[in-house]
């Protein structure tokens, strides 16, 4: 192990705040070197590599032999680092109310015929009958009627609506 003296005996400090500052960085020596033992010793290449690239976020150490990977990760914990305060604007409450699921699923039914269709919500009910037309045998002239009201051809469903088409009595199918 080497371990660098910044006090020699030639040179007398006067002031304490010089002595605490060199035993501080005789500490700090002292420490990178035991690190770098410490990552010589028990990683390998490749476990330095992922260490390097997952943890640290240093990208470049693919080709960089063990002693440069080591060296890599030494300048990056000798960093400092420090934290920022972050605030958050928005911390008023949402007053809107939505459904819990949101399902575009639409009921749809004529005569004796009728089933449940997903990806109907934002269509028209002209689309609708044209599309289901022949699985559920649909007449040209059938009234439309959405959640139990005469709706237009034109009108667009949402989530939640039924769709009844009506024939016209004395007409057969």
């Amino acid at each position: 192990m080497i371990q660098v003296n910044f006090l020699s005996n030639k040179s007398k400090i006067s002031s304490n705040n010089s002595k605490i500052s060199k035993k501080k960085e005789k500490v700090k020596m002292f420490d990178y070197e035991t690190r770098k033992e410490e990552l010589n010793e028990n990683y390998t290449v490749r476990e330095l590599r992922q260490m390097c690239v997952h943890s640290y976020g240093i990208s470049g150490v693919s080709k960089l032999r063990k002693n440069e990977i080591i060296d890599k990760i030494l300048e990056y914990e000798a960093r400092e680092t420090t934290m920022t305060e972050v605030n958050f604007g928005g911390t008023s409450k949402l007053t809107s109310e939505q459904p819990k699921e949101f399902s575009t699923t639409i009921y749809v039914s004529c005569g004796a015929s009728s089933g449940r269709f997903p990806g109907l919500v934002g269509r028209k009910v002209s689309e609708v009958s044209n599309f289901l037309e022949e699985a559920l045998n649909i007449d040209l002239d059938s009234v439309p009627f959405v959640n139990g009201e005469e709706a237009s051809m034109d009108y667009l469903l949402k989530q939640g609506d039924t769709v009844e088409f009506v024939k016209q009595a004395g007409r057969k199918g």
